[in-house]
């Protein structure tokens, strides 16, 4: 993709995150407004015959269908090569229906897509600047929420990669792992010990899936089905979690085990997508209940770090309001 106008690694980014065939659409009208077909559907065949795109199919005949019905209807010539691929994608082997991958990119600016989309795999991905492939479940309200991707755990996913030295070297424990991301991102940062627990046993073996195919296992990485009305399975240096706050009903078994944590000498870090704040406002007063204290350090207003996801659709929508705060003891140095 060397050379290439920088609209073709948008749609290929977007693509892998199956976004609406109306954006991708509008992404190569900017390249040829009077007839964007033939941006089209040469755009798309690149991201179906990318490496990555054959080695984790999204999942993509719905989306190819569309794009197609509208080269169609619009300009009534489909180019050969993308009919091709449209009919190699019919005569494979059905997909789990459950199941989709979604590819996701992150860096320091939008001049590395070429260099990191031009890999054929992920072993050069780094905490700086790589790429991320996640199985999720294709209906988030079937099976476990945990199989879906959620926009706190991609906020807080950039708050660590802009502050490695946070879990660099350190033991890190993850409640409510999910699709795994961020203890993949935890992995190529170079934490000591990985912790990631969910209370799902399904979203656990996910997680070890995509652990799995981002090459993110080792001795230091483990999983663990934990209830939050258990023990912490082991002490560690930092917490992290992600819209885990959606619910009040088990704060009263979240709270006391934060406060066991963190009295062992950790600090955590909860990322949360504000819904309900009457909800959010409760857990922070619990908290501070508690002996806790609990300090905003970052929020999605002002998303101005070097290290982000680009093209990121869980992440697109400015209305949101997502924050992270630093819970430590009462008499931790801040």
């Amino acid at each position: 993709m060397h050379g290439e106008n920088p609209l073709d690694s948008q749609i290929l980014l977007r693509f892998w995150q199956l976004d609406r065939p109306a954006e991708l659409i509008r992404l190569a009208s900017l390249k040829d407004p009077d007839d964007p077909s033939v941006e089209l559907q040469t755009a798309v065949a690149r991201c179906l015959n990318h490496p990555l795109t054959r080695q984790h199919p999204p999942g993509t005949v719905k989306l190819l269908k569309q794009l197609l019905l509208f080269v169609e209807r619009e300009y009534a010539e489909v180019a050969e090569e993308l009919a091709l691929c449209y009919t190699d994608l019919l005569l494979q082997p059905c997909q789990d229906a459950k199941w989709m991958y979604k590819t996701y990119c992150y860096g320091t600016q939008h001049s590395i897509l070429e260099q990191l989309l031009d890999n054929s795999t992920q072993k050069s991905s780094s905490h700086q600047e790589g790429v991320i492939t996640l199985r999720l479940s294709q209906n988030m309200f079937e099976g476990s929420t945990g199989c879906h991707e959620w926009e706190a755990g991609f906020f807080l996913a950039e708050y660590i990669l802009n502050h490695p030295e946070l879990v660099r070297g350190k033991k890190a424990l993850e409640l409510g792992c999910g699709a795994g991301m961020l203890g993949i991102l935890l992995q190529r940062i170079g934490a000591a010990g990985i912790c990631l627990t969910d209370g799902d046993a399904q979203t656990l073996c996910n997680c070890l899936h995509n652990l799995r195919i981002n090459e993110a296992q080792g001795s230091a990485v483990s999983t663990k089905q934990m209830p939050w009305s258990s023990t912490c399975p082991e002490r560690c240096d930092v917490l992290l979690a992600a819209d885990i706050l959606y619910d009040p009903e088990p704060f009263p078994v979240l709270v006391p085990l934060l406060v066991s944590i963190l009295r062992s000498g950790a600090e955590a870090y909860i990322c949360t997508t504000v819904r309900q704040i009457a909800t959010f406002e409760l857990f922070l007063r619990l908290v501070h209940q508690s002996g806790l204290k609990a300090e905003e350090v970052a929020v999605s207003s002002h998303r101005e770090w070097p290290v982000k996801f680009l093209e990121c659709l869980p992440l697109s929508d400015k209305s949101q309001h997502i924050v992270v705060h630093r819970l430590s003891t009462a008499g931790a140095k801040q």
